[in-house]
């Protein structure tokens, strides 16, 4: 056996042989450090195992800060629809804002019409005031119509009850009866008569009370001509001049005209049409002074146009107010 071979040998075999050879060589020293760097490498490995778990908390915390992510993303996904649905509001309220200007413009335009129709409803009153005195003046007139009425229905009822006797008597003897048929009759389309004549009269009472208003309208007006005027007239005539019209009163006083038109109501086409005649009048009459009046009771809807045409083209406007009692409007 080689020395070599035997070194080896004893390198394999004896421990104390190959430690006493690994310290002649420095081995002890290689051992030392491996030892160190054994330590050191544990030192790393626990902190390689820290940085793992490290690691994975930080693995955990990035699942959760995305998962948190995702959750802010889907609120503020909301907010932009809650944003957007407070946009579509605002524009809605806009809208209404907008609306409801436009109905306060609407209000103010229909208040101020409110306004107007007020003060037509007050002069409206005012007017129908005025009226109301005008008609307690003809309450008398209208009594007196109703008890001229009331006198024929109770000549009615006379010849009615004389009838009703006949009728009566007639019932005495079927002979009598077939006698008095025939006069019988005859009563009986009399009455129908009479009764129609009845209703008649009650169906023009108003137009005889518009006659009546203008027959004592013009039975008065003179006084007031004399009085007011100075104009020395004791009647006006209704008088019919050819070329010219009709009018309800006229006289003649020296080189004086007095003309009057009489109405019930006064209204714009009344003195509308008394002023055609009137201008033809003075164009026929230019060597006289005509004097026009309007006389009237009540006041039409279109009253104040009415009096401005008149005032316009000097016609005097008078209301009867009862007997000779007038005022004078123009």
């Amino acid at each position: 056996m080689s020395l070599r071979d035997e070194f080896l040998r004893l390198l394999r075999e004896d421990e104390e042989f190959r430690y006493a050879v690994m310290g002649l060589l420095g081995v002890a020293d290689l051992r030392s450090d491996l030892k160190r760097l054994a330590d050191a490498l544990d030192k790393v490995l626990e902190v390689v195992r820290g940085l793992a778990e490290a690691e994975a908390r930080h693995m955990d915390l990035t699942g959760q800060v995305f998962e948190i992510t995702k959750q802010l993303a889907e609120g503020q996904r909301q907010v932009l629809e809650v944003v957007k649905g407070l946009a579509e509001g605002q524009a809605r309220l806009m809208d209404a804002v907008r609306q409801l200007a436009e109905g306060q413009v609407r209000l103010m335009e229909g208040q101020a019409r409110l306004m107007d129709a007020i003060k037509e409803l007050a002069e409206g009153q005012r007017e129908l005031a005025e009226n109301q005195r005008g008609l307690m003046n003809m309450t008398r007139q209208v009594l007196e119509t109703v008890q001229k009425l009331a006198d024929v229905e109770a000549r009615h009822l006379e010849i009615t009850q004389r009838i009703l006797e006949e009728i009566r008597a007639l019932k005495e003897g079927q002979e009598e009866l077939r006698k008095g048929q025939e006069e019988l009759r005859v009563g009986l389309d009399n009455l129908s008569r009479k009764v129609d004549g009845l209703s008649r009269s009650y169906g023009g009472l108003s137009r005889n009370m518009g006659l009546l208003i203008e027959q004592n309208v013009r039975h008065y007006l003179p006084a007031w001509v004399r009085e007011v005027l100075g104009v020395n007239v004791d009647r006006l005539r209704r008088r019919v001049i050819e070329g010219v019209g009709e009018f309800d009163g006229y006289a003649e006083a020296g080189n004086k005209v007095v003309v009057a038109e009489v109405k019930e109501t006064l209204r714009l086409r009344d003195v509308e049409s008394f002023l055609e005649k009137i201008n033809k009048l003075r164009q026929t009459m230019a060597s006289k002074e005509v004097i026009a009046i309007i006389a009237h009771v009540f006041r039409g809807r279109d009253y104040t146009k009415a009096i401005e045409l008149a005032k316009a083209n000097n016609v005097k406007v008078v209301r009867h107010i009862g007997e000779e009692d007038f005022e004078e409007i123009v």
